[in-house]
């Protein structure tokens, strides 16, 4: 499972093997990067991912 984040910044890919990898490196990713956003709901973290 992968997503690409491009909001202000050069694409980067965040990705992870399952899904509960997948949740933590985006809330990981947004914590650091895009720390004054609030975090989405996981639900809505998972429909971000594209499989591959």
């Amino acid at each position: 499972m992968y997503t690409d984040c491009a909001q202000g910044h050069s694409t980067v890919r965040v990705s992870g093997t399952n899904e509960d990898e997948f949740v933590k490196n985006v809330q990981d990713h947004l914590r650091k990067v895009h720390s004054g956003m609030p975090l989405p709901a996981r639900a809505d973290i998972v429909k971000m991912a594209k499989q591959g």
